[in-house]
């Protein structure tokens, strides 16, 4: 169990930058794979400043860009490039220097030896999300807190933006009211990735909203939202179920001064996962170079999802004087493209750009499906959902413990479907008045009932 001292609040002014850096460095080319810099951490007994980062966090960030994140015995860090000078796990702070990581050797070889070829992650669209995420990034949310999250209607009526913005009153941060925006854990540009990896089985309001969902988003002043894009920060956990801003670049040296390890307000709706996706996210961006590393495959269904979207986008642009307007209506979350004869009342967040995104739609129907595959597919997806959420592992009764409310269920796909054939059946559910006689509406969850259950 590694001790969390050093991550104890800091007093105003008290972190202290510091020009060294710790270099992790691949065993195999001898390169560096990532610099983290080493700002001061707390006092030594004697009264001296330690500079250094913390050893989980380093061990996290390997473990991400060797797509074994949950697999915490796999690897280590060492002095050397042999991997015999091997850091115990007792070590908290990894103090300015040069470190190798190291995976440990497979089960059932009886060496001890490292294993110090293997291939890296050098993109988001390569890292494949664990169906457990390690421990330490898990919060324990009493009974109060679940029931407090599946009582508020978060994606009702509210866009993403504004329901969260609204929740949160505040930068979770700095607590300032002032200048504040939404920022997304997962970003929106990272959406065929969001897809490809089930992550709306995270979402609080279902699979429709995807990554414009309030579990992906948090509150954060404009100027620590763009510090946050820079990949400066990340929000990695403590000891007590809580999170602290952690600086993994220099570049912001003023807040780095202000914000280093400072606790963060991290508001209970906010998925754990996503907080695991976006640490991943930075790490990726933190890489010096991919140049002389093998590198991971990228995930085959990225590429079908984005070649997908593009194909779409491109079938849906507007050419020619003939051609009608495009409106985009937000529907819960996920956009719907209409035609339209004239402008009319748009959606106050479609409007101004901030969660709209074209996903697939009518080009993404899939083929007719009979009785026994529709059984398949949702076999399958029942077998994944279960994977991650094993509690959810219980017969069927009236009133389930609190501890099981969730947005998704074992039975999500069958019931996507039901509101599917409901939708098309009863057109006045969508339709505005304001909208053109012969609008139409693709089909959003027959679109995400086969998306959940499609083959891996």
């Amino acid at each position: 169990m590694i001790l969390r001292e050093h991550l104890a609040i800091p007093s105003p002014q008290q972190v202290r930058l510091h020009s060294l850096t710790v270099d992790i460095v691949h065993p195999d080319c001898n390169r560096p794979l990532f610099s983290l810099p080493a700002f001061s951490a707390g006092l030594t007994p004697s009264g001296d400043t330690q500079y250094g980062v913390d050893h989980r966090l380093v061990l996290d960030a390997c473990r991400v860009l060797t797509n074994r994140a949950a697999k915490e015995p796999d690897g280590y860090i060492a002095h050397d490039c042999a991997g015999h000078q091997r850091l115990s796990l007792d070590t908290v702070l990894l103090r300015p220097g040069r470190y190798f990581y190291h995976l440990a050797s497979p089960q059932g070889t009886g060496t001890s030896t490292s294993t110090s070829k293997y291939p890296i992650v050098g993109d988001m669209a390569a890292w494949r999300f664990p169906e457990s995420i390690p421990s330490h990034w898990i919060r324990n949310r009493s009974a109060e807190e679940q029931l407090e999250l599946y009582d508020n209607e978060f994606n009702s009526s509210s866009s993403m933006s504004t329901a969260v913005l609204e929740e949160d009153k505040r930068c979770i941060i700095t607590r300032y009211r002032q200048s504040c925006e939404n920022a997304r854990l997962v970003p929106q540009d990272q959406g065929d990735w969001f897809y490809a990896n089930d992550m709306s089985d995270y979402n609080l309001a279902g699979h429709r909203t995807g990554v414009n969902d309030v579990a992906n988003g948090v509150t954060l002043r404009s100027d620590v939202h763009r510090c946050l894009n820079r990949h400066s920060f990340v929000f990695y956990p403590v000891d007590g179920g809580r999170f602290a801003a952690y600086f993994v670049r220099r570049g912001d040296a003023e807040y780095a001064e202000l914000f280093h390890r400072r606790p963060v307000d991290m508001p209970i709706r906010v998925s754990d996962q996503f907080l695991y996706a976006r640490f991943a996210y930075t790490v990726i961006n933190l890489l010096h170079s991919t140049r002389g590393f093998d590198l991971a495959p990228t995930n085959e269904e990225v590429e079908r999802l984005r070649a997908d979207r593009l194909s779409t986008k491109k079938a849906l642009k507007v050419t020619g004087k003939q051609a009608q307007s495009k409106l985009e209506v937000v529907h819960e979350g996920v956009d719907i493209t209409m035609s339209e004869t004239s402008a009319g009342n748009q959606d106050a967040e479609g409007a101004n750009g901030t969660d709209t995104e074209a996903v697939d739609s009518e080009s993404s129907v899939a083929q007719p499906m009979t009785e026994d595959l529709y059984a398949t597919a949702d076999k399958r997806y029942r077998d994944r959902f279960l994977r991650r959420f094993p509690d959810q592992a219980v017969e069927e009764v009236d009133n389930p413990p609190e501890s099981l409310a969730t947005s998704c269920h074992t039975d999500t796909p069958r019931m996507l479907r039901l509101m599917s054939e409901y939708i098309k059946n009863n057109p006045q559910v969508w339709k505005a008045s304001w909208l053109p006689a012969d609008a139409t509406r693709p089909d959003v969850e027959g679109y995400c009932a086969g998306r959940i259950t499609r083959s891996d």
